[in-house]
């Protein structure tokens, strides 16, 4: 199963390390795509590099944050291995 962005429903995040950042079109939820365009796409556009840095740090916070307080730990343990493979791949470049 491949990955896909942001609201990753359980099992969605599988291969997480082998797998890159979706863009919209690899997407199978069409509601992150209202009006052509994937909502992660739209804030990476609006936002400085830095900026967007700040956004996949505060999202590894908050779903490291989360972990032992909410329902799914396993899930909020890949979305935050999930925003942590994001921005290393933004701080690579």
């Amino acid at each position: 199963m491949t990955q896909r962005s942001k609201s990753w429903p359980d099992g969605c995040m599988n291969s997480i390390s082998k797998s890159k950042p979706k863009t919209k079109t690899d997407r199978k939820s069409p509601h992150y795509d209202v009006g052509g365009i994937a909502v992660i796409d739209v804030i990476k556009a609006k936002l400085t590099p830095w900026e967007y840095r700040g956004f996949l740090k505060g999202n590894l916070i908050k779903y490291a944050c989360r972990i032992g307080h909410k329902d799914n730990d396993s899930r909020d343990v890949e979305k935050a291995i999930f925003y942590g493979n994001w921005l290393s791949r933004e701080l690579n470049k």
